[in-house]
């Protein structure tokens, strides 16, 4: 009965099956001009954008929501533009709500605060909370954890010059702790992440610690559940270092991003342990290395102005991409969506500031100029220094209201194709034997020809890909490892492509 009941499903998802997403580049037209600072993807395949408008007198935050082919459902700005405003990170904290953070001018006596506010997917804002510790302050990133959503920025205190802020609110707003940490020198902070029970990891720029005559140092510290400070790692050499994105690992350990300054210039990742020790170290062919993120399987990708490549667990480039961009493209972020495509997004700076948005479902299937790259990592040994700064509890937390507007936002679409998984050739077929299976099959394949071989299942996740040689033989499959249920299999050469669903049983 289960067999019958698979193969109906099977013959009703052959009639209706298309790849999943579409292959797309596209502008979002802000007029006067605007960039795109952050972009998380929602359950279901829509996206929350958040950046700012440049081009006006007095820039200010605007937040978008796109469909899964990227229009535009809804833009909002705040309805007072007189007050300046930046939006620098969304997260997604359910089905139907999101957190956006940011910094907001408040008033002359308070200056800049962090800005924290929730929004619904129908753009109905739910709640705002405004964090001041000193006349400047300013948001730099925010990450969820169990308790609620964790803020990072950084402060100008008049004695020791910038420190870092560490915010904490609870799942409705509530205010929590303020933390501020921080040193002689200048303390700049870059990212936060969230690890479980080793807390939290903060990486940024400091010139309260220097290697012989090198300020300002990358560094790296970790802060206990608690919100005290653990340990603190000084990344460099002799020359200027400064982080530029990070991520955790497969098993949750700190990947820090750095940029060294000095002779030709090294974009370098460092993978540090739970109690701050080295893993490895490598250095990467790149012109910066602006983004990484990690995919729900747990593989690391990263990327720079043009080229998105993927990370093993040792730090080797296991696959690359190269993207035609426009050359004045900038890079603000990497995100991966819940079926595998990746999103990187950003902003041209042409005649106007232009958010850009460049979202591949399968890069090796697509259709919107992108080709195989070329990047190549070694082996890399950075200079490290255990430090500490000093903490203390500071600042305090504020309602801020306001209120969001609409505003009309067109796309201009550079590329866009879609992928259709039935083939329209009819002199070829690409046939499974036995279908159903318990084990292995064996394929033959449609064309005489090189090809590629991708085998998903059913949500759209890539389970695995093989590159087809010329062949007359058919190709082997084994299922046995998988779980019994439907998964499709697609063959493409060139721009021809055959696909059909094929039943695992018990």
């Amino acid at each position: 009965m289960k067999t019958k009941l698979l193969l109906v499903l099977s013959m009703a998802w052959i009639c209706t099956f298309h790849l999943p997403a579409q292959d797309l580049r596209q502008r979002l037209d802000m007029a006067p001009g605007s960039i795109c600072r952050d972009m998380v993807r929602l359950p279901g395949g829509t996206s929350i954008a958040v950046g700012e408008v440049t081009g006006a007198p007095v820039p200010f935050g605007w937040v978008s929501m796109l469909d899964a082919s990227g229009e535009v459902l809804w833009t909002k700005i705040p309805f007072d533009q007189n007050l300046a405003s930046a939006y620098l990170k969304v997260v997604a904290d359910s089905d139907s709500t999101f957190l956006v953070g940011g910094s907001q001018f408040v008033d002359p006596i308070q200056g800049t605060n962090m800005l924290l506010f929730k929004m619904d997917v129908k753009g109905q804002l739910l709640w705002s909370r405004a964090i001041h510790v000193n006349p400047v302050d300013a948001f730099s990133d925010m990450d969820l954890f169990d308790k609620g959503v964790v803020l990072l920025g950084t402060t100008l205190d008049q004695e020791t010059g910038l420190d870092l802020v560490v915010a904490v609110l609870d799942n409705a707003g509530n205010p929590g702790v303020i933390r501020q940490f921080g040193a002689a020198g200048l303390e700049t902070a870059s990212s936060i992440q969230y690890a479980g029970p080793n807390g939290f990891y903060i990486g940024g720029t400091t010139t309260s610690y220097t290697f012989p005559g090198n300020p300002p140092s990358a560094f790296l510290m970790q802060m206990s559940p608690t919100f005290s400070l653990s340990w603190m790692r000084l990344i460099g050499d002799q020359d200027e270092q400064h982080v530029a994105s990070m991520a955790l690992d497969q098993v949750g350990n700190p990947l820090l991003a750095i940029h060294d300054a000095g002779g030709l210039g090294t974009n370098y990742i460092c993978n540090f342990n739970a109690t701050g020790s080295l893993i490895w170290a490598n250095s990467f062919n790149t012109t910066a290395l602006r983004a990484m993120t990690r995919s729900p399987g747990g593989k690391v990708f990263t990327a720079d102005d043009h080229r998105v490549f993927g990370l093993d667990v040792d730090g080797n480039v296991t696959s690359a991409w190269m993207l035609q961009t426009d050359p004045d493209f900038n890079t603000s972020g990497l995100t991966i969506g819940q079926k595998g495509q990746y999103m990187l997004y950003g902003w041209n700076a042409m005649t106007q500031d232009y958010p850009a948005l460049h979202l591949i479902p399968d890069p090796f299937t697509s259709n919107c100029d992108v080709g195989t790259a070329i990047v190549y990592g070694q082996p890399y040994s950075p200079m490290i220094i255990n430090e500490l700064i000093n903490e203390k509890n500071a600042g305090s937390f504020a309602g801020f209201p306001f209120q969001m507007i609409d505003i009309v936002v067109n796309r201009i679409i550079d590329c866009q194709t879609t992928s259709v998984a039935s083939t329209t050739s009819a002199d070829a077929q690409l046939i499974v034997q036995p279908n159903p299976t318990s084990a292995e099959v064996l394929l033959q394949i449609p064309l005489q020809g090189g090809g590629v071989l991708s085998w998903y299942q059913m949500d759209g996740t890539l389970l695995s890909r093989l590159w087809i040689e010329v062949t007359d033989a058919p190709v082997q499959q084994d299922l046995a490892s998988w779980s019994p249920g439907m998964y499709l299999v697609n063959f493409r050469h060139g721009d021809r492509q055959w696909s059909t669903t094929v039943i695992r049983t018990e």
